[in-house]
């Protein structure tokens, strides 16, 4: 079980240096006798030609991110290169990414670099950082200064965001990982491991809520195909003041390349900011600032109140009971089920959209007199139809059925217990 960041800390910092050694590229059998007292090698500069100096100072000072983009590839290589022939640059360039307190940077060349991320993580650990106040800064704004400074997964409780609280005058300096828990000692709350790779920072009492939560919100990724379950797990970053939720959705959306079905409310207003937590997680804070829930199925994310999502959650979506009623027969329904399709709609009437989606997959698509003015406001793509009409009928309060020759959309059950359809009685447009 994870514990308090104090409790793990022999563990975790012979594992860090050895890392760090390991991962600088210093040699291990005495080769560079010059080293200072804490391991590393006396005087690093010396230990790289020109050209290396060269690259990481126009990288300090590069403007646009498409320029440090290409001198992080660069140097990247020639770490990989060094570190492979366990030449003292390696380290040089390692130390040189991490000085120019720019963790974003820092991630791109550890990715590239092949850092490990375990590593990488360990590496910001022991990262010098220093911290001054005088006296009129609150511990979320010494918080966020220091979160700032590394790539690292901190979730910051928000009693500590809204709390206020002020921090007396003070200065701190050390490992990252030390003058975190030096500005905390003076306050009622703690740093914790919560999972792997990730922090938290709060009360001691709220511990259990807090690791309830992100088990919760993991676990949901359970029902999402390969795409999506890859992308919930990504880092993201909300930082939104008063901005509608749909806004902040199609944000989400264009970011990580999801589709998202928004239910309830679209204009509720998000007040978040969040840096470097995973999407999953991200995802479950904010929609519980708005009493809303998240879940997912298969290609699509759903947002909205609880009580709306819980066909979503019982995994009792009507086209999830289809397929006893239509079989393996490849018929023409059934294929057109399973192609993809763009349901790409604003305030469009369900009759135009069925009349779309007939002519798009060749296959009959109706919808009931009485449901063909309602407005159709979607966005998705690269789904099935069957889930393209789970999401269409669930947002709208409708539902769909087949009889195997042609796909009716109404607000009740739209065939008799033969199966037979009676277009009639049902008013189908």
């Amino acid at each position: 079980m994870f514990g308090s960041i104090s409790a793990v800390r022999p563990c975790l910092w012979g594992a860090l240096f050895s890392a760090i050694t390991y991962s600088a590229g210093f040699a291990e059998d005495g080769q560079d006798s010059t080293r200072a007292g804490d391991g590393r090698p006396a005087n690093q500069e010396t230990l790289a030609d020109d050209a290396a100096r060269d690259l990481v100072r126009q990288l300090s000072e590069a403007q646009g991110m498409a320029a440090k983009e290409r001198l992080v590839a660069i140097l990247a290589g020639r770490y990989r290169t060094a570190n492979e022939g366990n030449a003292p640059e390696a380290g040089f360039l390692l130390k040189a990414i991490l000085t120019l307190d720019q963790p974003l940077l820092f991630q791109l060349f550890a990715r590239q670099a092949g850092i490990p991320e375990a590593v990488q993580r360990q590496l910001m650990l022991a990262k010098p950082v220093q911290w001054r106040t005088d006296g009129h800064e609150t511990l979320a704004d010494c918080l966020r200064h220091l979160i700032g400074q590394t790539t690292i997964m901190v979730w910051i409780d928000d009693e500590v965001m809204s709390k206020g609280q002020q921090l007396p005058v003070a200065h701190a300096e050390g490992p990252w990982l030390t003058t975190v828990e030096n500005v905390l000692s003076g306050t009622e709350y703690r740093l914790h491991l919560l999972a792997p790779g990730l922090l938290w920072i709060g009360s001691p009492r709220q511990l259990k809520a807090a690791r309830k939560t992100y088990e919760e919100s993991s676990n949901k990724i359970q029902w999402a195909a390969s795409k999506p379950a890859e992308a919930l797990t990504d880092y993201t970053k909300i930082q939104f003041t008063e901005t509608p939720l749909n806004q902040v959705i199609k944000f989400l959306s264009d970011q990580h390349a999801l589709n998202f079905c928004l239910l309830g409310t679209e204009e509720d207003p998000v007040t978040l900011n969040l840096r470097g937590l995973r999407l999953h997680l991200a995802l479950t804070l904010m929609t519980q600032r708005l009493h809303y829930d998240w879940n997912v199925d298969r290609e699509i994310i759903y947002v909205g109140p609880a009580n709306e999502l819980e066909l979503v959650r019982l995994r009792a979506l009507t086209g999830l009971r289809r397929w006893a009623r239509l079989g393996t027969a490849d018929t023409k329904i059934a294929r057109a089920l399973r192609s993809d399709t763009r349901l790409e709609f604003s305030e469009t009437p369900l009759s135009q959209v069925a009349r779309y989606l007939t002519s798009f997959h060749g296959a009959p698509v109706r919808a009931a007199h009485a449901c063909a003015p309602m407005p159709v406001t979607m966005n998705l793509k690269g789904i099935s139809l069957e889930q393209g009409l789970d999401a269409t009928c669930l947002k709208l309060g409708l539902t769909w059925d087949t009889d195997g020759t042609s796909i009716e959309i109404g607000d009740e059950p739209l065939w008799q217990v033969s199966g037979t359809r009676n277009a009639n009685n049902q008013g189908i447009d």
